[in-house]
């Protein structure tokens, strides 16, 4: 059924509900009843409608926001977002970065030219807190301590702490600490619209080192150990610092002065390398001038050593030949080494206080060597070693003692050294039997330290 819509006035105007075709006709009559009519098709296009969704219309700040144009008739976009931000894009999703109150707009239009629809969308951005807290201070050296977490938060009304395994709600918690270690100190602040804002602070927990020591001595002696003591305590680490110039990082140094005076002993002791305390003797340590002990020392030959005192500022002396022989109290001693080698001879030199000052040095006397080889022996009535044949010599690298009868068997040998002397005698027996009285004849093949070689001959009268 066709609509018809009859207007009599001049310029009629029309309001129309659906789109498409339509017929105009216009009839006009003059005064005298004449008529004429005209009939003209128009076309009636769709006018944009607006329509929109959004995932959401308040929050936090930064608010994210889903924009969705829902609009009818429309093939053109234009969002205003009301930050001073805009897009012609159909779907946008915006941020906005501010706090307030905004009023996005939506321009649904259409390429056809008909009139464009808008609405506005209002969105809320509510302000972020600022969490913010002191402990006082990050590091802290001494336990146990109480520590009031002072809150500087702002805009916010409720307060979530996370310090340790301590939990609260307070505005400024006191917490008590009793144990090294490190603690995070974490303050959430929350806004009525529960806009949170996160800030940690990471203590630093450590017992507070306390620097004690104690010297041996409060007096020594130039070049003379004297032993430091720490008694400090909740310390691993140690600077000594001697008065002058001398330093050491262990526990319990043991340190020389060079020269006589009176010092100045600091001790700087460590918890962890971050807590530090120091201790001061002031001239706690006196030094008193002491000897320096000095030598040299010539070979004399045939194992005698003569050693010439060059100590200064010593009144008596002490030599440790380190060979078994009794200490010698002799300024300038001629010593006789009784084997080959070398020998660390100590000399201690003593001064009139009662300072000492020791150096030891190296002493090699010249290779001494030699072999004796005894004429007789008596097993049955002999004393001592008189009663075997038992070469003696000193210096032997190598040997060789055979012993033959009279008529020429050979009865005995031995090729043995102890250390560097023959290591064996002969009982005048042979195969186990008992040798008759005579005179044996011997040979030797000997090498010396030095390199010398020797074969001798002889002959030992064997006696009953």
């Amino acid at each position: 059924m066709e609509t018809k819509c009859i207007f009599n006035s001049t310029e009629p105007k029309l309001t129309w509900q659906d789109t498409g075709w339509i017929s105009v006709v216009l009839e006009v009559e003059n005064q005298y009843g004449c008529r004429d009519t005209s009939q003209k098709p128009v076309f009636i296009k769709a006018s944009p409608l607006v329509d929109y969704s959004i995932d959401k219309n308040k929050g936090c700040k930064p608010l994210k926001v889903q924009f969705t144009n829902l609009s009818t008739y429309s093939d053109l976009s234009f969002w205003d977002f009301g930050d001073g931000n805009t897009r012609n894009v159909t779907n946008p999703v915006h941020l906005y970065e501010a706090d307030g109150t905004f009023n996005a707009l939506l321009i649904a239009s259409n390429s056809n030219l008909c009139p464009s629809d808008s609405i506005l969308i209002p969105i809320e951005v509510y302000p972020l807190p600022i969490s913010r807290f002191s402990p006082g201070d990050t590091l802290i050296c001494g336990l146990p301590v109480d520590l009031l977490f002072q809150n500087h938060s702002i805009g916010a009304v409720n307060y979530d702490w996370k310090i340790g395994a301590i939990s609260s709600n307070n505005f400024e918690p006191l917490v008590n600490f009793d144990f090294e270690g490190i603690v995070t100190a974490e303050l959430i602040a929350s806004t009525q619209y529960n806009c949170k804002d996160t800030t940690v602070h990471t203590l630093n927990l450590n017992l507070q080192p306390q620097a004690l020591f104690s010297p041996e001595d409060l007096e020594t002696c130039e070049l003379e150990n004297i032993q430091f003591n720490s008694l400090s305590i909740h310390a691993d680490n140690w600077l000594w610092d001697f008065g002058e110039g001398g330093q050491s990082q262990e526990e319990n140094p043991i340190y020389q002065y060079p020269e006589q005076g009176t010092y100045t002993v600091s001790l700087i002791v460590g918890n962890n390398d971050l807590c530090f305390d120091t201790l001061t003797a002031l001239n706690g340590i006196v030094v008193k001038n002491g000897p320096r002990a000095d030598f040299e020392w010539t070979d004399e030959g045939k194992g005698f050593i003569q050693f010439t005192n060059l100590s200064q500022e010593a009144e008596f002396y002490t030599w440790d030949f380190n060979d078994g022989t009794p200490i010698s109290n002799s300024e300038n001693p001629l010593h006789e080494f009784w084997d080959n080698g070398n020998w660390e001879v100590t000399l201690t030199a003593i001064s009139i206080n009662g300072c000492e000052n020791a150096i030891t040095k190296t002493v090699s006397p010249d290779y001494f060597f030699g072999l004796y080889v005894p004429n007789a022996f008596s097993p049955e009535t002999g004393i001592g070693e008189v009663r075997l044949f038992k070469p003696k010599g000193k210096g032997i690298v190598d040997y060789h003692m055979q012993v033959y009868s009279p008529w020429g068997e050979q009865v005995w040998s031995s090729t043995v050294i102890d250390g560097e002397e023959p290591g064996e005698a002969w009982d005048g027996t042979y195969k186990g039997a008992i040798l008759p009285q005579g005179a044996y004849v011997w040979k030797v093949t000997v090498e010396f330290i030095n390199g010398k070689r020797e074969v001798r001959t002889g002959t030992v009268v064997l006696l009953r």
